[in-house]
């Protein structure tokens, strides 16, 4: 179990499935807190273009 006590986006990923785009993006509280951080994230192509749409949700 995770908890997130501070503000902002967090992007997870499955571990053994990463490479495959399985990824998901945690808000908490004040979404722009680390918003442009979190996308600053380097990830491989896939798990990219997935993370780009949910990013999109958070704006």
């Amino acid at each position: 179990m995770v908890t997130f006590d501070k503000p902002g986006v967090y992007g997870i990923k499955c571990a053994p499935h990463y490479i495959m785009g399985m990824i998901g993006l945690v808000v908490v509280g004040d979404q722009t807190a680390n918003l442009d951080a979190a996308k600053a994230v380097p990830h491989d192509i896939i798990a990219t273009k997935r993370f780009e749409p949910l990013f999109a949700k958070v704006q």
